[in-house]
């Protein structure tokens, strides 16, 4: 995704079990046991300008997300109260 083209990108097509399927909402998300074709139309047909919006939301989502903040995120999850890890 972060080396495509940003005048002519692809679309993302990510598996609603990835982790990464929370975070990069732009991204075609699928249940990948049934529907990954109808996905993989949509992402063929879809309006260049509807491309590159979610091309350049996801590059900035992903640029962003050093392993430094993941780290950061995943120690204040463990560290956040059990009742509200459960909610």
């Amino acid at each position: 995704m972060a080396a495509q083209s940003d005048e002519n990108p692809g679309v993302l097509v990510l598996s609603q079990f990835t982790g990464a399927a929370q975070d990069l909402t732009e991204a075609l998300i699928v249940n990948s046991f049934d529907a990954v074709a109808d996905a993989m139309h949509m992402a063929l047909t879809m309006p260049l300008s509807e491309c590159r919006e979610r091309q350049s939301v996801l590059k900035e989502k992903v640029m962003r997300t050093t392993a430094e903040a993941y780290c950061r995120r995943f120690i204040e999850a463990l560290e956040a109260p059990a009742i509200a890890r459960a909610a």
